[in-house]
């Protein structure tokens, strides 16, 4: 109901009536607006990280800014191929251990029914 109702106007438009009524307006952004928001870039909220096969990218920043401990990105971010080939690997070593636990329950039950 309200998404239709919002969907009649601008972003703009929605915050000047929503501030003309005494309300808190605030933008919903999606991530490239994020990343262009000037704020976020002033704040280091956006970061860029060297990524072995996208080459550079932008990502969020820490959130708490400590001045004696900083926050730095020491790694680069996960590959997707190769986080892909570990969930595929993971799948199979589950599979085989359920199969493994459900011989086993089953020669359980056959050694209750012969004893």
């Amino acid at each position: 109901m309200l998404e239709e109702a919002f969907k009649k106007f601008t972003p703009a438009e929605a915050e000047e009536r929503f501030d003309a009524n005494g309300l808190p307006p605030g933008s919903v952004y999606d991530l490239q607006e994020v990343f262009e928001d000037a704020q976020a870039v002033h704040n280091e909220m956006v970061i860029e990280a060297d990524h072995p096969a996208y080459g550079t990218v932008k990502l969020t920043g820490f959130p708490v800014k400590l001045s004696d401990t900083p926050a730095n990105l020491r790694r680069s971010p996960p590959n997707r191929r190769r986080a892909q080939r570990g969930s595929a690997a993971r799948t199979r070593l589950h599979r085989r251990s359920d199969q493994g636990t459900a011989g086993i329950r089953h020669n359980r039950l056959r050694e209750h029914q012969a004893g």
